[in-house]
């Protein structure tokens, strides 16, 4: 699974010659549930505070989206590597955060 999101960019790539209408896409999903209260589940970088045991960090989580924004971070249960890997990720974008601060 972890090398086919890896790989999803590529394909799009391969497929279409770009990747724009998939983030174009992506805004305008956004932007109707948020604008029809949908409640639907996307994932999303969004500023964890406790979940899934991280701090200070945005980190891409699957969120529920409706008319007041993203309204809840859903927890997906992680296996201890699942749960390893997304630490070591979210250590890796503080560390962007930290030298970017002190620039």
């Amino acid at each position: 699974m972890q090398l086919q999101v890896k790989r999803a960019g590529d394909i799009e790539v391969d497929g279409k010659g770009c990747t724009e209408f998939g983030i174009a896409n992506a805004a305008c999903m956004l932007i109707k549930a948020i604008f029809h209260d949908q409640k639907l589940i996307w994932p999303c970088s969004t500023a964890l505070n406790g979940e899934y045991g991280q701090k200070n960090v945005a980190a891409g989580v699957p969120c529920v989206i409706g008319k007041n924004g993203i309204e809840e971070i859903l927890e997906l249960k992680l296996t201890e590597e699942e749960q390893a890997k997304f630490a070591a990720s979210c250590d890796i974008l503080r560390g962007f955060l930290d030298r970017a601060g002190s620039l």
